[in-house]
């Protein structure tokens, strides 16, 4: 009984508030801007499409730390190509300096599986990219003033769920 009970515990402590949800599309929408400000151009479609073959991420990450990723990849390429493209950055990123736990998977962004997962990292490199001096900062929540989408019962399920899997920072282990 009490194993169960603690099991209950746990997941009641992941359950996401509306407020937190709005705070994620809040933080989504600064991320797409910020992302256009850094390459100075206008994403035109969602973010993830925008996003899906690693191009533009490729792109901002050599934007942020010249020659991170050597070779610039194309739009035109197969399928496996443009999953390298996204991988070839999550590798850039931990380089740079973006903790391991707050990357994404390949799958989170490539079948659209977690975009939570996406904008949190990509609010991450922001942050690292700010720290180490980089001219466009990530504005903070407090400077939003547009407004949040109204989502569908079945979008703000996914969203919350996804939200309730993003991963904390390790605890250091204690000798």
């Amino acid at each position: 009984f009490q194993s169960a009970k603690s099991f209950l515990n746990r997941c009641m402590s992941k359950q996401v508030t509306e407020e937190r949800l709005v705070i994620f599309l809040k933080t989504q929408k600064l991320v797409q801007d910020w992302i256009e400000d850094v390459l100075k151009l206008k994403l035109k479609g969602p973010l993830h499409q925008e996003l899906r073959n690693g191009v533009i991420l490729c792109h901002l990450m050599n934007e942020i730390e010249e020659q991170s990723i050597p070779r610039l990849p194309d739009s035109s390429c197969h399928d496996f190509k443009l999953r390298e493209n996204i991988s070839i950055f999550l590798f850039a990123l931990e380089e740079y300096g973006v903790p391991s736990y707050k990357l994404f998977l390949v799958n989170d962004l490539w079948q659209n599986n977690n975009i939570v997962a996406v904008v949190e990292c990509l609010a991450e490199l922001a942050r690292v990219a700010e720290s180490k001096g980089f001219r466009v900062i990530l504005k903070p929540i407090t400077s939003f003033t547009g407004t949040v989408p109204n989502l569908d019962g079945e979008t703000k399920k996914a969203y919350k769920e996804m939200l309730s899997r993003l991963k904390d920072k390790p605890k250091a282990v204690s000798k």
